[in-house]
């Protein structure tokens, strides 16, 4: 989610500078971020209709850019655009994604008996799920199986 900003604070787009999984993550995170506030400045007609933000392609450092064609996609200078590097972005994070369940990540996680207040209780249970969460790079969405939500 989009901090809020302010409407005369610049609407900088991210710059993609290493192919590395974690800063493919980091950069599309951003790179979303940076369209939302892009289309509530657009919305709130801060931002001309007419102007597009800076495409995938714009925010990816040209020496990089230029690596990602050559070497990892092997494509052809006029067949490379925003598109088919995004695509090709995004298969290199989900190649590197496993399905992981959350049993195996917190193993048995219980409730420390010894603590009497309930609040506490399930506080630490999630500040410890928290950290395993940052320890282990653990970003995406858990399937939800409740079924009253």
């Amino acid at each position: 989610m989009a901090t809020k900003s302010f409407i005369f604070d610049p609407v900088e787009s991210p710059l993609l500078t290493s192919a590395d999984v974690p800063s493919i993550r980091q950069f599309l995170k951003q790179y979303q971020e940076y369209q939302t506030v892009w289309a509530e400045r657009v919305q709130e007609g801060v931002i001309a209709r007419t102007r597009k933000p800076k495409s995938v392609l714009r925010c990816t450092d040209p020496d990089l850019r230029n690596r990602i064609r050559k070497y990892e996609m092997g494509v052809n200078v006029r067949l490379f655009n925003s598109e088919t590097l995004m695509a090709h972005l995004m298969a290199k994070v989900a190649a590197a994604t496993q399905a992981v369940s959350l049993r195996d990540v917190l193993g048995n996680l219980t409730f420390d008996a010894r603590l009497t207040d309930p609040d506490e209780k399930v506080g630490k249970v999630f500040q410890y799920v928290d950290k395993v969460i940052l320890l282990n790079g653990i970003d995406g969405i858990f399937p939800v199986k409740a079924s009253w939500l």
